[in-house]
C-alpha cells in the first residue's frame, strides 16, 4: 500500500516536483558560493601545499629505491635466475667426444692428401728419364755400390782413413 494512498493524497506529478527541485537547488548553489567560497579556496592552496610537500619528500626515496634496485637488488636477481638457469638446462651431450673424434680424422685425412700430393710431386720432379727402373730390369741389375749411403762406413774403412 503506498504512502499517498494510505493518507488520502495523490502522488505528485514527476515533472512538477522534478522542475521545483532544480529551481530550489539553483538558488541554494548561489547562496553556497557565497558562503563556502572562501574555504574552498584554502582547502585549494593547502592540499597544493600538501603536494608538493608529498613530492619533495617522495623525490628522494624513489631515486633511493632505484639506486638499491640499480646496484644491489638487480645483480642478486640476476645471478638467482642464471643459477636456476643452470640448475634446470638439460644435461651436454657427447659432442666433445664426437668432436675430438672428427678432429682426429680431419688431421688423419688431411696428412693422407699432403702424403699423397707430395708423393706426387717427388714423382713429378725428383726422378729423371734414366732413373725409371721398369720391373723386368729389378731381377737383371745387380745392385749399384755407388748408391750406397756416406754416412755408413764399416770398421775397415775407418782404419783405411785414419792411415
Amino acid at each position: 500500500m503506498s504512502f499517498f494512498v494510505r493518507f488520502g493524497r495523490t502522488a505528485p506529478e514527476p515533472e512538477g516536483r522534478l522542475q521545483r527541485m532544480q529551481t530550489r537547488a539553483a538558488g541554494m548553489s548561489a547562496g553556497m558560493t557565497e558562503r563556502f567560497g572562501p574555504s574552498a579556496q584554502q582547502a585549494r592552496e593547502m592540499a597544493t601545499q600538501r603536494v608538493m610537500g608529498a613530492r619533495e619528500w617522495s623525490a628522494p626515496q624513489l631515486d633511493r629505491a632505484a639506486q638499491y634496485v640499480e646496484q644491489e637488488l638487480g645483480p642478486r636477481v640476476s645471478a638467482m635466475l642464471a643459477a636456476g638457469a643452470r640448475r634446470i638446462e638439460p644435461p651436454r651431450t657427447g659432442r666433445r667426444m664426437r668432436n675430438i673424434v672428427i678432429g682426429i680424422l680431419a688431421v688423419v685425412g688431411m696428412a693422407a692428401v699432403g702424403g699423397m700430393l707430395l708423393t706426387r710431386w717427388n714423382a713429378m720432379h725428383g726422378m729423371g728419364e734414366g732413373d725409371v727402373v721398369q720391373p723386368e730390369q729389378l731381377e737383371s741389375v745387380p745392385p749399384r755400390a755407388e748408391h750406397e749411403p756416406a754416412g755408413s762406413m764399416r770398421r775397415g774403412d775407418r782404419a783405411d782413413r785414419r792411415a
